[in-house]
């Protein structure tokens, strides 16, 4: 059985996370052993330096 592994938001009201419960639920279907590892939006939409440091 083929593993996969997504890193995205999930369980989360955005259109991100529906998505990528979409594409889960489809790819077990498929036979693959898929599991979502969180991604928490707290991080990617924070503007906070120590945070996200700017380049």
């Amino acid at each position: 059985m083929k593993k996969i592994a997504i890193v995205s938001s999930f369980a989360e009201s955005c259109g991100n996370a529906y998505f990528t419960q979409i594409l889960v639920n489809s790819m077990r279907r498929m036979g693959y052993h898929v599991e979502c590892l969180g991604l928490n939006l707290l991080l990617t939409q924070s503007t906070s330096r120590t945070i996200r440091p700017s380049r």
